[in-house]
């Protein structure tokens, strides 16, 4: 099984672009917090660069802004290639799915109306866990 789900924020607006045979596609990166903060307290990211080809690229250009909150399903995918008479690894996180986790997607339905497939969060963090509760505290 090759399953890798990432829930962040998506830190640049992805563009669309076109390979030389005409297929669509865009790279962009999810901004991932950390369990625990830094030891001078701030919040620490890793950035996850997602690529998605045809349809799912549209989608993503059209639909996903910088600070968009998502949920993506991924497959690993290991590149390997040779430079300079090397072989070469790279590693891509090629994109299945997408989903919102607030914003854009919520904002067509009534304030009070619940959101369909919204399961209530009831985990808790430990002690020394601390979520995000808002943009403010992201780093872009």
């Amino acid at each position: 099984m090759n399953i890798c789900i990432f829930k962040g924020w998506v830190a640049e607006n992805p563009e669309l672009k076109q390979t030389t045979n005409g297929k669509l596609f865009t790279r962009f990166q999810i901004a991932i917090p950390r369990r625990f903060k830094a030891q001078d307290g701030k919040r620490e990211y890793d950035y996850i660069t997602v690529e998605a080809w045809e349809s799912r690229a549209d989608f993503c250009c059209r639909h996903l802004d910088k600070g968009s909150e998502v949920a993506a399903e991924c497959e690993l995918r290991i590149d390997k290639y040779e430079k300079d008479g090397q072989k070469r690894y790279g590693y891509v996180f090629a994109l299945n799915n997408i989903e919102f986790c607030s914003g854009r997607a919520q904002q067509t339905q009534p304030a009070n109306a619940p959101v369909q497939g919204y399961v209530p969060n009831v985990y808790a963090p430990p002690n020394g866990f601390e979520e995000i509760q808002g943009s403010e505290d992201l780093p872009f």
